[in-house]
């Protein structure tokens, strides 16, 4: 779709990359939820066009936001979750999933900093560098 000097349709993305339509149009909604594309009309509402958006700074902060962010959050929750039940467990295996859990803390808060236009913490990083290695 970026490459395309014009807008395109569902069916031409179908044959000029040889999928399936259903995996164009599974494709197809979820950059338009990420804002990535935008739908246009071209005269047939039931074969409308598709074209990127121009606000590629406005894309990045709505990935970031709306699935890097997300999947981030749930990923500091489900270890957040395995940390409280491995508490009592092997304190080796504890230890390794606590740097986790700071390591996605850490992602976490940059990811949201980055967002709100907010300075990051570089000491963390190199602190949570080194406790990684």
């Amino acid at each position: 779709i970026y490459l395309s000097k014009n807008p395109i349709t569902a069916k031409d993305l179908t044959e000029k990359l040889g999928v399936t339509k259903g995996l164009v149009s599974i494709t197809l909604s979820e950059l338009l939820a990420y804002q990535v594309i935008e739908k246009v009309n071209l005269g047939n509402a039931k074969s409308p066009g598709y074209q990127s958006s121009t606000d590629l700074v406005q894309v990045i902060y709505n990935v970031l936001r709306n699935r890097e962010l997300k999947l981030t959050t749930k990923i500091l929750d489900n270890i957040e979750s395995l940390a409280n039940d491995m508490k009592n467990n092997d304190p080796r295996l504890s230890e390794k999933i606590n740097k986790l859990q700071d390591m996605t803390k850490f992602a976490v808060d940059s990811l949201t900093k980055l967002l709100e236009n907010k300075p990051l913490s570089t000491e963390r990083l190199k602190i949570l560098m080194k406790i990684a290695s």
